[in-house]
This record gives C-alpha cells, sequence and structure tokens, in this order.
C-alpha cells in the first residue's frame, strides 16, 4: 500500500482533518488539466459507519459514526488538506411529517469537476443532477422523473451523470 485514507478517522490519524468519510463514491484524482488537479473529489454519502467502536467500554459496537447528510470533498492526497467540500444540511419536513436533509442520499452517488471548476454532482437516491460553483451555489439541476427534491422516489434514481463538452 503507497497510500490510503480511512477507515479510522480519529484524531492520530494524519487524515483525521476529513471527517469521517462514509459511503464513499466514485474516489478519483481530479485531473491536472482542470480545476483542482491532483485533488482527490469524493461523495461521502453519509449514513452508518460500521469501523470501531461508539465507545470505549463497548469494543466493536456499530455504528460508530452517523451522519444524516451528504457531502462533497476535494482534499489534497498528500497533505489531507480540504480545498473544498459542499453539503447542504438545511432541513425540510416532507408531506408525510418526516424530517429529511436538503442534500442527502445513502447510495451510490458521485461528483464530476468541470472545465470552468464548478462540480457536477449526481444525488442517487433523490433522482437529482445538479451543477454546483466553488461558492456551493446551484448553477442547474435536473431531477429525473417525477421526483421532486422534497419527496424522493425510488424509482426515479440516477446511478450517475457525465457532463459532456459540446461539440
Amino acid at each position: 500500500i503507497i497510500w490510503r485514507v480511512g477507515p479510522d478517522y480519529g484524531p492520530a490519524t494524519p487524515w483525521a482533518s476529513l471527517g469521517q468519510i462514509i459511503g464513499p463514491h466514485k474516489a478519483h484524482i481530479i485531473p491536472e488539466t482542470l480545476p483542482g488537479g491532483g485533488n482527490i473529489l469524493v461523495f461521502s454519502n453519509g449514513g452508518q459507519s460500521r469501523y470501531g467502536s461508539l465507545r470505549d467500554d463497548c469494543p466493536g459496537a456499530y455504528p460508530s459514526a452517523v451522519s444524516d447528510y451528504s457531502r462533497v470533498i476535494e482534499f489534497d492526497p498528500i497533505t489531507y488538506e480540504v480545498k473544498w467540500e459542499y453539503q447542504n444540511t438545511a432541513e425540510f419536513t416532507d408531506s408525510n411529517g418526516n424530517l429529511n436533509r436538503r442534500f442527502y442520499s445513502t447510495f451510490m452517488c458521485g461528483a464530476q469537476r468541470l472545465e470552468n471548476g464548478n462540480t457536477l454532482i449526481t444525488e442517487t437516491g433523490k433522482g437529482r443532477v445538479f451543477e454546483v460553483t466553488k461558492q456551493g451555489e446551484i448553477v442547474w439541476e435536473y431531477i429525473a422523473g417525477i421526483e421532486t427534491v422534497t419527496q424522493p422516489i425510488f424509482g426515479s434514481a440516477v446511478y450517475r451523470a457525465y457532463k459532456v463538452p459540446r461539440t
């Protein structure tokens, strides 16, 4: 092994500054020709992490970490410094009275750095694809099928999306 991150994100690890990455998807090195080139971009789903224990007196207990939101992280693979991060932990109550997050998908997902420095994000569980600026502003979004951001319907999930250049 010549390089690694996790699964332990405790204070004694070199990558503790990343915070717990739960359910990482589409981790990749951003190509050198794009903004952030050489850094790692990864979608952290959130949910439950099963590494370690919740308490010192309960070894092997899980989940050891719980996150009720997703995030996209760009970090330097040498220093583990977070260079950019997108998350939206704003809450809303759906029509059934359930509390939800504006940006949260517990499975699959992905992110792609674009030539203009923006990031294309696929939020699988909500069937949502959107582009955000470096400041976290949404440039545009697409929601598959009849789904809405506030009322996810599993049947409209989008596995992964890529933005391709115009020809």
